[in-house]
């Protein structure tokens, strides 16, 4: 089969019985037309050998998908690593449904690299930021909404694939991991205005790699 540039939308019915779904993230009309999402690309570094050729077509072609999901694109190039907490104060925030963060840049195995680092000049953006910045302490406004968190960077240098053989072993081992209750047992809260909510709560994150290793 051909590949197709172009977004296959689904059925008007199956659109509306998802809507109407309690397992499913809330859409209204006025959440459709708020969506926002933030874009940022470094291209050009500091350093000319780091110079990423070829991330404008990444950077069109992202940003032609999430227009056609529409969302409303917040586009950066060449930061360095400081612009996450301006967005986080975007006034669509409060009335979007959803929220697409996209960072293509350099990158290390817990940072994303800003265009004027060097060995001299550490400029690097920690990934664990994003969810601070986008959590539910410091903006609140997208509590209960997913954030889709996608990273295409390097995590590493070590290569990122291995030689495999057709036949598996026979023995398959899996760890069964304990969940622990909390050291107060776990008890209610009674006040229904305070509750405790997960500080990384409603994220996916989809990075290019894995722990340590370079983007192939």
């Amino acid at each position: 089969h051909a590949w197709s540039n172009s977004l296959v939308t689904t059925t008007d019915s199956f659109w509306n019985e998802k809507r109407k779904s309690k397992d499913v993230y809330a859409v209204s009309d006025e959440s459709l037309r708020s969506r926002v999402a933030l874009l940022i690309t470094n291209r050009n570094f500091a350093n000319e050998r780091l110079t990423r050729k070829g991330a404008e077509k990444d950077e069109e072609n992202m940003e032609k998908l999430l227009r056609s999901l529409g969302y409303e694109v917040v586009k950066h190039n060449d930061l360095t690593a400081q612009v996450l907490h301006t967005f986080a104060e975007h006034p669509k925030l409060r009335d979007t449904d959803s929220v697409f963060v996209v960072i293509m840049s350099h990158g290390k195995r817990e940072f994303v690299l800003g265009v004027n680092h060097s060995e001299e000049n550490k400029d690097e953006f920690p990934v664990d930021n994003i969810y601070r910045h986008l959590g539910p302490q410091e903006c609140p406004a997208l509590m209960n909404k997913p954030k889709i968190i996608i990273i295409q960077a390097c995590r590493g240098e070590t290569g990122g694939s291995v030689l495999v053989s057709d036949s598996a072993s026979d023995k398959v081992v899996c760890d069964d991991v304990s969940q622990q209750l909390p050291a107060n047992g776990g008890g209610k809260i009674v006040d229904d205005a305070i509750r405790y909510v997960h500080k990384e709560k409603d994220f996916i994150s989809l990075l290019s790699s894995t722990p340590a290793h370079a983007t192939c």
